[in-house]
């Protein structure tokens, strides 16, 4: 079951399935995408959960939508707590795997198509809150 929901979170994001999915008919679409919302809970909850619930309301609602962007703002707040950790312990390296993890997820393909139409706010925040991190991790790597 968990490749059959990669599989299918792989092939909503393709160019093919969205090329496809814009010939549908406005009803079928939206039926179809409420289906996948509802369904979203059966999908990997740390990386397939915020990508298809953005991508829902993008091909719902529009990029300019309050209700997209609430959604795209929803998941760069996910990625930020990530990286808040509790204090390290004197001389303990900053938790790096989970900066490697946010810096991979803002690098995959399905982050990177909803980058263009975040809001200026929110890229600021993300890139602020990555920014800190990633500074203090190469203040703190020996040398």
């Amino acid at each position: 079951e968990c490749s059959t929901h990669r599989n299918l979170f792989r092939e909503f994001f393709s160019a093919p399935f969205q090329k496809t999915l814009a010939l549908v008919d406005e009803a079928k679409k939206t039926e179809f995408l409420g289906v996948v919302e509802r369904n979203l809970y059966k999908f990997e909850a740390n990386s397939q959960q915020f990508p298809l619930t953005c991508l829902c309301s993008l091909l719902q609602h529009g990029k300019d939508a309050p209700k997209t962007q609430e959604k795209v703002t929803a998941w760069v707040s996910f990625l930020l707590e990530k990286l808040r950790r509790p204090a390290a312990p004197a001389g303990a390296l900053p938790n790096t795997q989970a900066v490697l993890d946010v810096v991979e997820e803002c690098l995959s393909a399905p982050f990177q198509k909803f980058v263009p139409i975040m809001e200026d706010s929110v890229r600021n925040r993300l890139a602020d809150g990555l920014g800190e991190r990633l500074a203090e991790l190469h203040e703190e790597v020996p040398r």
